[in-house]
Parts: C-alpha cells; structure tokens; sequence
C-alpha cells in the first residue's frame, strides 16, 4: 500500500474542495481528527464532514502544498509539511469573512487503516499566522503586536514590561 500517494489523494480532493472525493478517503469508524490549534478532537464521520464543509465554504479556493512527507510503513502514517493559501469568503469558525488571504505553514500527521482509508489526521499550525495573515491580529514578535496582544489580556503584565525593558535599557546605557 502506497501511503504517500493516499494521503495525496486526500489532499487533491481538499485542493478541489470535493467533499465527498474528501470523505471517501475518510474511513467510517476508528477515526480522529486531533486539531492541536483548537483543541478540537473529532471521532463522529458526520462531524468531520461537517469540519470539511465548513473549512471548503470558508476558504473556498483552498489550496494546500506539500513541501516535505516522512512516511512510515510500519505504523502506516505520513508526517507532511505544507503550505496553506486560499482567500477568506465564508465563515470561519464563528468569524466573519475577512475577503483577505488565509496563508500559513503547518505540518499533518496522517494514519491510516489497513484499507487504506483516514483514521487519523493530526494538524499542527501556529493559530497566530492563520489569524494575523487575515488581518485579524499584529505579529507578536512585533513590539505593536505584543502591546496589542498583552494590553486587553494581562495589562498588569503589560506594565511589568514595558517596566523591564525601560531599566533594563537603562542598565545597559550606564554599563557602557
């Protein structure tokens, strides 16, 4: 069993927005989605039909590369790496369509049964690059976006650090 070229073929019918081409890739029992960025832990067939339909409608043009697989026969999964593109036109998950681009970098954990079909998918992506490539939120490596970040969230700790950093410059200026 070629597991390379099945979990491919469960990526073209993603790229093609074919929900059931998706689905029939997808095995009917013994499945999880395990989606790491939101904590979500699917095992219903109907509920990640439903993850697809509103994944396909929210990003319509969805576009998924892969850069890099490892594949390992004996446990029957394929670790991807892949670049995401699409634009925004539909509702994702609970927010409005931002009509901006959804671009970000992640990587898959793909298992399968002796069929051949998905019984586990395993997504890693950083939630900050999917949101802040919608325009929805500043880099927080960026001095604006860990302000705008910190401020609503942890003021307290806002203040802290802005407090450190302000000595902490000044510590260094008198040490030179």
């Amino acid at each position: 069993m070629d597991l390379l070229a099945l979990a491919k073929a469960h990526i073209a019918a993603e790229n093609v927005q074919d929900l059931d081409s998706t689905m029939n890739t997808v095995a009917r029992e013994g499945v999880l989605y395990d989606v790491h960025p939101t904590h979500k832990k699917i095992t219903s067939w109907d509920e990640i039909r439903e993850l697809y339909a509103d994944a396909y409608q929210a990003v319509p043009d969805m576009h998924i590369e892969l850069k890099n697989a490892v594949v390992d026969e004996a446990k029957r999964q394929v670790f991807v790496q892949y670049t995401h593109t699409g634009i925004n036109r539909g509702s994702l998950q609970g927010l409005a369509p931002s009509n901006k681009p959804v671009t970000y970098e992640g990587a898959i954990l793909y298992g399968f049964n002796e069929s051949g079909k998905l019984i586990l998918e395993s997504p890693y992506f950083d939630k900050f690059d999917v949101l802040g490539s919608m325009g929805l939120v500043r880099d927080p490596n960026t001095t604006l976006g860990l302000f705008l970040l910190l401020l609503p969230q942890s003021p307290f700790f806002l203040i802290k650090t802005l407090f450190y950093n302000l000595f902490k410059k000044k510590k260094e200026q008198k040490s030179d």
